[in-house]
């Protein structure tokens, strides 16, 4: 294959051996987690019964929490949303996709085909600015309220479009917290710091060359944070999500219009924010094949994969250009599993974008590309890497 793209996410990362997966990032403190998990038990007794308290600070609910200033919204939030999910097993607490969580969280009752939520922000908002008013009853809720109530001293906002700014500042906060531990990944390997990531860089040369030879090369766009480790490659490269300075978390534009006080939280807003969208981006590179590994296809990421599949004429059946969907076997006891599950997420993308391309039949779209041979599924060797714990 010539003319290629690749399109890598975390799955490369922790491919080649750095533990940089969502799990990773919030497990790394488990002295900050047991602080959280008990304060969270406390609170949650207090907020139940508590008549209403947006009529002053409340100290009595703070007595022991030292942390506040020190965190912000969105550690709450998911530690709570874990514990939602899964109460029992604290270990299991983890994220595949902080970004499906998000989007989540930011649907409101009022949308169209949207199922009643009784965890989310705008339940949060109502009962800031209207207490008792809101008739807000679950202890999830009341938790957001009250620790947003103590970081505003009280003070309400004038509308929501003030309470989703405040939810992006303190997104920033948490972004820049990622950032720094990403960096710190790629500074540590196998137990001990290692000099200019040798042991990155080695392990990514040789995924690179089981997934193109890298002639064939023409550009490399990355859901991570990082660069790939190899300088020679670095005028290709392009951080589709910002990099461990500036990475980005953000939801399909999808959810909302432009008007919505929620579309600052749209990829479309967050690459205009951090002035990432430029004339010569890598991603407008003319290209005839199309390689992805290690991305879930999540849908918060189908406004980047709906225009390259346009740019592969995917539609177009005289077309001879190609995708491939190259993955590894991470864990030889859920093989059935990891191969399902990508044969799934790759029907759903196609799925999708038919229904966006308004096809009359959408399930029949990649039916036919396989047939073609023009969308193609490749497993790559995994790599035999010490299983070490990193500092």
């Amino acid at each position: 294959m010539k003319k290629v793209k690749l399109v890598i996410g975390n799955g490369y990362d922790l491919h080649c051996g750095l533990q940089s997966s969502y799990r990773d990032f919030f497990m790394r403190d488990e002295a900050k987690n047991k602080y959280f998990i008990n304060w969270i038990n406390e609170f949650k007794n207090k907020a139940i019964t508590y008549v209403d308290f947006t009529k002053s600070n409340h100290n009595d609910f703070w007595v022991d929490f030292e942390h506040l200033d020190k965190t912000n919204i969105w550690d709450f939030f998911f530690y709570i949303k874990a514990r939602i999910d899964d109460p029992n097993n604290q270990k299991n607490w983890l994220w595949r996709d902080i970004e499906s969580v998000m989007l989540e969280s930011l649907r409101e009752n009022t949308d169209k085909g949207y199922n009643n939520s009784k965890f989310n922000w705008s339940l949060v908002y109502m009962a800031i600015n209207e207490g008792l008013s809101a008739n807000v009853n679950n202890w999830e809720v009341l938790v957001l309220a009250g620790v947003i109530i103590k970081m505003r001293n009280s003070k309400k906002f004038i509308n929501k479009d003030e309470f989703y700014e405040f939810l992006l500042n303190e997104l920033h906060l948490f972004e820049a917290e990622f950032g720094k531990f990403i960096a710190n990944m790629r500074h540590y390997f196998d137990g001990f710091i290692v000099h200019n990531n040798l042991p990155f860089e080695r392990n990514s040369q040789i995924t690179l060359s089981n997934l193109c030879k890298k002639d064939n090369l023409i550009s490399i766009d990355s859901f991570n944070y990082d660069n790939i480790g190899d300088e020679s490659l670095n005028h290709i490269f392009h951080n589709i999500n910002g990099d461990v300075n500036n990475p980005i978390f953000g939801v399909d534009s999808s959810i909302c219009n432009a008007s919505d006080p929620r579309f600052i939280f749209t990829k479309t807003n967050r690459r205009m924010e951090l002035e990432m969208i430029s004339f010569d981006s890598n991603i407008n590179t003319e290209f005839e094949n199309v390689i992805v590994y290690g991305h879930s296809l999540s849908n918060s990421d189908y406004s980047y994969f709906f225009p390259l599949l346009d740019k592969l004429e995917i539609s177009n059946f005289t077309s001879n250009k190609k995708i491939v969907f190259a993955y590894s076997i991470y864990d030889l006891d859920k093989e059935y599993q990891i191969r399902k599950t990508n044969r799934f997420n790759i029907q759903k993308l196609f799925e999708a974008y038919a229904k966006y391309k308004s096809m009359s039949e959408p399930t029949r779209l990649l039916d036919s590309l396989t047939t073609q041979n023009r969308v193609i599924t490749y497993e790559i060797p995994n790599l035999q890497i010490p299983k070490n714990t990193f500092f």
